[in-house]
């Protein structure tokens, strides 16, 4: 067989950013820092702890959770991210016209200290488990210092410096599989979550 080169004239890279209203963000910071008891170690995709590939600790939060506990911050920050998922979909309208019903999982909040990073590439979409996943989304808690800290995507070669309020969505499929370099001088916080087909 011969490969072809194909000549596709497009830019496009199907991630969304958009900056966030910050009120919220410091109170997901505090909730994170009193729940000490929940926090866990981060894990890589296999599911085991190998701190070569992956050094954060991690707290998930479930949606029960944040009505149970009326967890206001949180569904202030969710309706923002509804804001930001409707902007998406308004620009592919393919998804618009094949989103009837869609939902939230879980929410994770990372933690970065000093040294933490998630250096292998990765993605939300991997496996049969996690085949619900359609769109991924970070925010960045926290401002970063040049040279430290960056989420690149590997296959579009595109970087992200962590700036408080910074929100992303994308595919959560290989094709935009992303890391987290490694942090120098302080700590990183993050927030992320998916939008998928069915109830987790």
């Amino acid at each position: 067989m011969k490969k072809n080169i194909l000549k596709i004239k497009t830019s496009n890279h199907f991630i969304g950013s958009w900056n966030i209203d910050k009120i919220n963000i410091d109170k997901i910071i505090e909730y994170f820092d009193l729940s000490h008891e929940s926090h866990k170690i981060g894990k890589i995709e296999n599911g085991t702890i190998d701190k070569t590939k992956k050094d954060s600790i991690e707290l998930f939060v479930k949606p029960r959770e944040i009505d149970e506990k009326k967890l206001d911050f949180f569904f202030n920050y969710l309706k923002e991210i509804k804001n930001c998922y409707n902007d998406y979909i308004s620009e592919w309208g393919y998804l618009d016209n094949n989103s009837q019903k869609i939902y939230m999982g879980s929410i994770k909040i990372e933690k970065f200290l000093m040294s933490g990073h998630h250096k292998e590439y990765h993605c939300d979409r991997n496996n049969i488990h996690t085949s619900h996943k359609s769109l991924s989304w970070t925010t960045f808690l926290n401002n970063v210092e040049k040279d430290e800290g960056m989420m690149t995507f590997k296959y579009l070669n595109q970087s992200f410096q962590p700036k408080k309020g910074l929100t992303l969505m994308w595919p959560s499929d290989w094709t935009h599989a992303y890391n987290h370099d490694v942090m120098k001088t302080q700590d990183k916080f993050i927030i992320k979550g998916n939008i998928q087909f069915t109830e987790s």
